[in-house]
């Protein structure tokens, strides 16, 4: 793990100087993202446990989607996080053509789509448990 200096955090406002509390967070964010995909990857497929905790091969990390509603700023900040952890293994893994805000959205109509044209390929999918009582 290696903290973020002030010069490479982008900011779109152009502004130069960050709060050391800012600066702060967003190295935590880099460590506790660090921490997570190490706890959750290994480098080998020989590494796999054979029983849960499960993990997957860091390899197979293909994209990072960003979701939900942020500051410009607070974007540009997640998105160096991100090129900053990733950067070890050389992946550009962030995937952000689609607005953040919208990527719920896409998803679900794509997943609708998908139930529209196939719909055998959710039939084992169930949404609401039998035990929940009806409602009068």
């Amino acid at each position: 793990f290696t903290s973020l200096r002030d010069s490479e955090i982008e900011n779109p406002t152009g502004e130069s100087n960050i709060t050391s509390s800012e600066h702060d967070h967003y190295n935590r964010i880099q460590e506790a993202l660090t921490k997570f995909i190490a706890e959750c990857t290994v480098e080998d497929s020989t590494q796999i446990p054979p029983k849960p905790p499960w993990k997957f091969l860091y390899s197979d990390i293909r994209a990072v989607i960003l979701s939900g509603e942020a500051s410009d700023r607070g974007l540009d900040y997640i998105r160096t996080i991100l090129s900053r952890t990733f950067s070890r293994s050389g992946k550009e893994v962030l995937q952000d053509s689609i607005d953040p805000l919208y990527v719920g959205a896409l998803g679900a109509a794509k997943c609708a789509r998908a139930q529209v044209e196939n719909p055998s390929m959710f039939e084992t999918i169930t949404y609401v448990p039998d035990d929940i009582p009806e409602t009068p």
